[in-house]
């Protein structure tokens, strides 16, 4: 058997691939006492009843690419650079045992989100009336950027 080696396209395509993939490693930051973080969503599940779930890529959610949560002003925010400015704002912040567990309502959806004091990471779920999304994300703190 013969394999070819790889053009410079392929190469390119596998390099870029790669960085992605890591990506979401190096933008997670131990955000431990920090009260402002700027967060991205890395990959995304919507279910729906009757429905199987499926993987979407967040933007296809019409979710924004970066959102700024200021915990102590409990809000969640679109950065100056998004297409759409949007402000939500949050009934519950509180941090226990390494975690940052927040929780609010917008709409008819009510959402919560858990993110690692250490590493940054988190989980966002939100749930609507048959329909449910969750969004891995990544965040780091504003005065580190």
């Amino acid at each position: 058997m013969h394999f070819r080696s790889p053009n410079d396209k392929t190469k390119k395509l596998l390099t870029g691939l790669a960085g992605l993939l890591y990506c979401g490693a190096v933008f997670a930051d131990d955000v431990s006492g920090s009260d402002s973080l700027l967060c991205y969503g890395l990959s995304a599940a919507r279910c729906e009843i009757g429905e199987a779930c499926e993987a979407v890529a967040p933007w296809q959610l019409n979710l924004p690419d970066f959102v700024k949560l200021d915990l102590r002003g409990k809000r969640i925010q679109t950065t100056a650079g998004s297409a759409e400015q949007r402000e939500t704002p949050l009934q519950t912040v509180q941090r226990s045992n390494g975690k940052i567990l927040i929780q609010g309502v917008q709409g008819e959806r009510a959402f919560s989100w858990v993110i690692s004091e250490m590493s940054g990471e988190g989980t966002l779920s939100v749930a609507g009336h048959g329909q449910g999304v969750t969004v891995f994300t990544v965040c780091t703190p504003v005065d580190k950027l």
